[in-house]
């Protein structure tokens, strides 16, 4: 994840201030990555609450 961030913030200082349309073109492949990772890890920690709470007998 940090080395897509590193690489969406080379592409905002680099290609935004001279091309915006190849910027959004460029950043979304790392963006739509970036946002499956996160529902992968939120849907990870869910489980981990799931498979660690306390069950009531």
């Amino acid at each position: 994840m940090g080395r897509m961030q590193r690489i969406l913030e080379s592409y905002r200082v680099e290609i935004l201030p001279k091309n915006p349309r190849n910027f959004a073109l460029l950043a979304a492949g790392p963006l739509e990555q970036f946002r499956q990772l996160q529902v992968q890890i939120e849907e990870y920690f869910q489980h981990l609450q799931l498979v660690t709470a306390p069950t009531s007998a």
